[in-house]
């Protein structure tokens, strides 16, 4: 049984197999699931950088991540961006996928969650994708 990796229910076979089309919709304001242009070879040399832009949450690194509807591509940005995303730690493993079991039970206690989803980033690392709100 495929679950949607936005919301985390179960998914019919349909144009995109791991997401229902409503949820793609939510979270990135079209029809399309956009191209992750990040690897985790990117992450430590971004940091470096511009190390004054990025903030570690704990052990968890943040970037600031622009959906460019062009190229259909999330790419990073210096400051902010339209998405932040928390890629896979080497010190503490399967971070992205707890913090989108943990926002999904949340939203499912009915406590409001920003639109979240787990990603798959150009090398298919797993990362963990939360829409701006503030």
């Amino acid at each position: 049984m495929a679950r949607c990796r936005i919301c985390g229910k179960e998914v019919n076979r349909g144009k995109y197999s791991d997401y229902h089309a409503v949820c793609i919709k939510r979270l990135y304001g079209s029809g399309n699931i956009p191209e992750v242009a990040v690897t985790t070879e990117d992450i430590p040399n971004r940091f470096q950088k511009v190390d004054e832009k990025f903030s570690i949450s704990c052990v968890q690194e943040r970037i600031a991540v622009i959906l460019r509807s062009r190229k259909r591509q999330l790419e990073m940005v210096n400051g902010e961006g339209d998405f932040v995303l928390k890629p896979q730690t080497r010190s503490f493993s399967n971070l992205p996928e707890i913090e989108n079991i943990c926002m999904t039970a949340a939203s499912l206690l009915g406590i409001w969650v920003p639109y979240h989803s787990l990603v798959q980033l150009s090398d298919g690392a797993t990362a963990y994708l939360e829409r701006r709100f503030d």
